[in-house]
């Protein structure tokens, strides 16, 4: 809010007044008052009520337009897309391919929640994960109610995004090619996926394993069940910089290590983006999604990993 009012009083100490505009719209309305009262002491009385009445609904009408402006761009959520929030942004997901051509070995079932003998389907070629698909419906309302009308906002495959850089992004998923990209040549990502996208590790987790009788391990928070429980997933919500371009364009990496860990990743973005750290440039959080992807929230990373094996020291 601090922010917010000092960016408003600084627009506001630098705005002109555009007063032609209020006397052609105040004569306008002192014609019609004219019209409506044809009494001669009446008329260089309305002229200069209808002139001085627009003037000022039209520095009512700037005034409330120069609140919502500093407003939306003060706004945590806005905050946090950075420059998605301002440019032509791009949403890359990952399709998984599946050969038609030989429905036996790329079974697709169609589910229904209760038949035990799922129907087999040829379906599509390309498939979405569900984490995914859910995921991509959240950052479309994060990003199109934070974004100018005349911006583009474009859903394109992962694959037509590996050369592409200088352009606000998000990355959706932890086997996205970008996503992939990124976590392996950016040099301050926070965290990473480790043991086959089963873990997820901090991004200098080199710098913090351990070695036992020529076992190498490393702290990392990994999918849990308790009892009957259904499994606790994890995900990861990413802000950085791009470090390939010299414009700094942002880019979010929501990824999971199961379907709800990307989901509630997603989730946790449009919902509660207010515990995010949006004051920062570029941050690094994990959420933990013990029920559901709606259940997603904030953990600690040290306090919640654990050490698993890495492999064999050298």
């Amino acid at each position: 809010m601090k922010t917010f009012l000092v960016r408003l009083f600084s627009t506001l100490r630098t705005q002109k007044t555009a007063f032609p505009l209020g006397i052609i719209f105040g004569l306008t309305g002192g014609i019609t008052l004219v019209l409506l009262n044809s009494s001669n002491d009446a008329i260089v009385i309305a002229l200069v009520a209808g002139a001085v009445l627009s003037v000022i609904i039209e520095r009512v009408f700037d005034f409330s337009q120069t609140i919502v402006q500093e407003y939306k761009s003060t706004h945590p959520l806005r905050k946090i897309l950075g420059t998605l929030a301002s440019d032509d942004a791009f949403i890359y997901v990952s399709p998984f391919y599946r050969d038609v051509g030989r429905p036996e070995e790329s079974k697709l079932y169609r589910y229904e929640k209760d038949r035990v003998d799922l129907p087999l389907i040829r379906g599509t070629q390309y498939v979405y994960g569900r984490g995914d698909a859910l995921a991509l419906s959240y950052v479309l309302a994060c990003i199109d109610k934070n974004t100018p009308k005349s911006h583009l906002l474009l859903v394109e495959d992962d694959w037509q995004a590996l050369e592409k850089w200088g352009k606000s992004a998000v990355c959706i998923g932890a086997h996205n090619a970008k996503t992939r990209e990124i976590l392996a040549k950016f040099s301050d990502i926070f965290y990473k996926f480790c043991l086959n996208y089963k873990a997820i590790c901090r991004a200098d987790m080199l710098t913090s394993q351990v070695e036992n009788q020529g076992r190498v391990y490393v702290p990392a928070i990994y999918p849990r069940k308790t009892g009957d429980s259904s499994v606790t997933d994890y995900g990861i919500i990413l802000k950085l910089k791009d470090e390939f371009h010299s414009n700094n364009s942002s880019i979010l990496v929501i990824a999971g290590i199961g379907d709800w860990g990307t989901a509630g990743a997603a989730y946790f973005l449009s919902t509660r983006f207010k515990e995010l750290p949006y004051d920062k440039d570029v941050f690094g959080v994990i959420v933990e999604v013990p029920s559901g992807y709606q259940s997603a929230r904030l953990i600690d990373f040290d306090s919640a990993s654990d050490f698993v094996f890495l492999g064999e020291g050298g």
